[in-house]
Order: structure tokens, then C-alpha cells, then sequence
């Protein structure tokens, strides 16, 4: 298992990749809470916004798969798991999941990050 915003930058081998997505909101949160700064915070979000790991990891990797939601998350876990007992089922879609609309929301709500 690789972690990383970076991954798509590495230049190693994968059978297949899973890009773990967040609501903008939580994101701020889980950073703040961290203590990132304002400009860490900003380019995590638009970084999110603009699904720029999916989109990375999917020009490297064929089964490059984004994980939006409980339901996407647990069909992918199946599917994992078919794939190791040799008896793959569908594989999960592969789309991207930008946060755009998020972003335009964010910036009307909150001008503390400078969008």
C-alpha cells in the first residue's frame, strides 16, 4: 500500500490504485484541526476541487478508482476481494468526482481562504 497526494508522481508499479475523496467542508476541518496553515488548507482544497490525484493516478494506472461515498467504498472493498479469491466481479466505475460546485459554494460562504 502507497499513501500520498504524490503517488502519481512516483515512478513505481501498481496493480491498482483507489483515490479516497472528501466533501470540502470536512477536509477544512480535518486540516484545521491539524493546524495546517490557510495556504496548505487552500491548496488541499483546490487540489480536491479539481480531483487532481484521480486524474494523476488515472493517466499512470488503468484501475485507477475513486472513492466517494460508503456505498463506492464498500463496492470497491468487494471488488478487491474478488480479485484475490480469483473470481473478480464488475469492476467499480472509474470517474472523476469534482468538486467544483463545492468549491463555488465554499467561496461564497467563506472568503477566509481567499477564493
Amino acid at each position: 500500500m502507497v499513501v500520498g497526494h504524490l503517488l502519481q508522481e512516483l515512478l513505481i508499479n501498481l496493480d491498482m490504485v483507489i483515490v479516497i475523496r472528501s466533501r470540502l467542508k470536512e477536509l477544512i476541518a480535518r486540516l484545521e484541526s491539524r493546524g495546517y496553515n490557510k495556504e496548505k488548507i487552500r491548496e488541499n482544497i483546490v487540489s480536491e476541487a479539481i480531483d487532481y490525484c484521480f486524474v494523476g493516478a488515472k493517466e499512470r494506472w488503468e484501475q485507477t478508482y475513486s472513492v466517494m461515498d460508503e456505498q463506492e467504498k464498500e463496492y470497491v472493498i468487494s471488488y478487491i476481494k474478488s480479485v484475490a479469491n480469483k473470481n473478480p466481479i464488475a469492476k467499480p466505475n472509474s470517474t472523476e468526482h469534482g468538486r467544483l460546485d463545492e468549491l463555488v459554494e465554499l467561496a461564497n460562504e467563506d472568503k477566509s481562504y481567499g477564493f
